[in-house]
C-alpha cells in the first residue's frame, strides 16, 4: 500500500514520503527529486544544502498502473545438491534481471542475494538499489531467489517440502547456488 505523507524536517523544508510495507514491516522513504538521495533522520548535510529544495516522491514509484515489471524474470538451471559432484539432478532456479542502467562490461553488478520469500517482492522493497544505485553505478541489477522459496523449488510445489529436500536447503546450498549463477 503506497500513500503520500507530508513530512517536516524543519520549518523550511517539506519532504514528500512514500510510506509502504512488505508483510508485516511497515517501512518509509524520502527522496530528495534534485538527487535521488534518500533523505534519513540523520541526513542533515543534505538538508542544509538545500533546505528549500523541493521534495517528491521517489521515482521508483510507479507513475501509472504499468503490467511491465522493471526488470526481466530469468531461470538458471541449478545443481540440487553441490555437495554430492556425483549427483546431476537440476532445477531452474529464479532470478530477476535489469540492465536499464547497466554500462556494459567493466561496470559493476548489484547483486542482491535473495531472503526467505519470492524474489519480487524485494525488488519492489530495494528502491535504492534498482533505482538509485543502479543509475550512479552504472550497474547490472541482479536479484536472485534462494532455494525452496517462491518460483525456485528444487523439487517443484509438493516435493520440496519433505524432510529429505530441505535437508538440502542449508546456507552452504545457497551460497554455492549464489558463486554458481555468478
Amino acid at each position: 500500500r503506497s500513500s503520500d505523507l507530508p513530512v517536516r524536517t524543519s520549518s523550511a523544508a517539506r519532504v514528500l514520503a512514500t510510506s509502504y510495507g512488505y508483510g508485516p514491516i511497515p517501512m518509509l522513504s524520502a527522496y530528495d527529486a534534485g538527487t535521488n538521495l534518500p533523505v534519513l533522520p540523520w541526513n542533515t548535510t543534505l538538508q542544509r544544502a538545500a533546505p528549500a529544495a523541493t521534495w517528491a516522491q521517489p521515482p521508483y514509484a510507479p507513475a501509472t498502473t504499468a503490467t511491465q515489471p522493471p526488470y526481466d524474470t530469468r531461470f538458471f538451471e541449478q545443481r540440487v545438491d553441490h555437495a554430492s559432484p556425483a549427483a546431476n539432478a537440476t532445477w531452474r532456479q529464479r532470478y530477476l534481471i535489469s540492465e536499464a542502467h547497466w554500462g556494459g562490461p567493466g561496470s559493476p553488478i548489484l547483486f542482491y542475494t535473495g531472503n526467505e520469500g519470492p524474489i519480487t517482492g524485494f525488488w519492489a522493497a530495494c528502491g535504492f538499489v534498482t533505482e538509485v544505485l543502479a543509475p550512479r553505478l552504472g550497474a547490472l541489477v541482479v536479484f536472485a531467489e534462494q532455494r525452496f522459496y517462491g518460483e525456485s523449488l528444487p523439487f517443484g510445489r509438493i516435493g520440496s517440502f519433505s524432510p529429505a529436500a530441505l535437508a538440502l536447503l542449508t546456507a552452504e546450498q545457497v551460497l554455492a547456488d549464489y558463486a554458481l549463477l555468478l
